[in-house]
């Protein structure tokens, strides 16, 4: 796991391009609508550096509260594959800490009745 370098955003593009779970709202190009938060894209790769899945991350402070963390339509990655989803998770930790967050609202474009993705991310917490 790791976070998005400026280096990395055409591999992050094509990787969303390829992605059948992609969804625009993922994508740099919607920083240009929300223009007052923070973006941070966490990365899960391969063991060859390859880009296995990721979660956009926005990031804005709320007055008196502090930093809350937003995904939308994330992670884009095999749902079912708890491997990429830990790393996701660490991510979100990591970034939990970085910015001192108060909370994070993830709104996965996943069904509700999708019982498998619902058991890892529980077992993940």
């Amino acid at each position: 796991m790791r976070l998005l370098e400026e280096k990395d955003k055409e591999e992050y593009k094509k990787f969303l391009e390829e992605n059948p779970r992609c969804n625009f709202q993922q994508s740099l190009e919607w920083g240009n609508v929300k223009t007052n938060w923070i973006k941070e894209v966490i990365l899960s790769e391969d063991d060859n550096g390859n880009i296995k899945g990721s979660l956009c991350v926005w990031i804005r402070k709320i007055p008196i509260f502090g930093n809350l963390m937003y995904s939308a339509r994330g992670p884009v990655c095999d749902i079912t594959n708890k491997e990429v989803l830990a790393d996701i998770k660490e991510g979100t930790d990591l970034l939990a800490k970085k910015y001192n967050a108060f909370a994070i609202r993830m709104e996965p474009d996943i069904e509700k009745s999708n019982e498998q993705y619902r058991k890892i991310v529980e077992e993940l917490g």
